[in-house]
């Protein structure tokens, strides 16, 4: 019952901050500003069964297409280079 009030919250621009799981990248979210992905190297992020997914390429990719800006914060530095 929670996640549904949550979720609806989010979707009618009632809430004006969500946190949530990697799932979250997929909530609708109308009014939308900003996005951030908290210890943005931690491996949880990624789906590995079922429908695979990276949440953090995800975050960045719907931050991309919609002009928004995303914070990826990290206590610990990924070696990886990549464009944005």
């Amino acid at each position: 019952m929670e996640r549904r009030d949550a979720w609806r919250a989010a979707h009618g621009g009632q809430a004006r901050i969500v946190i949530g799981t990697r799932s979250a990248i997929f909530t609708s979210l109308p009014r939308l500003t900003l996005i951030v992905v908290d210890e943005e190297h931690d491996a949880s992020y990624k789906q590995h069964e079922g429908f695979r997914y990276s949440a953090r390429d995800l975050a960045v990719w719907r931050a991309q297409r919609a002009r928004l800006p995303i914070v990826l914060g990290s206590a610990t530095l990924r070696l990886k280079p990549w464009k944005m």
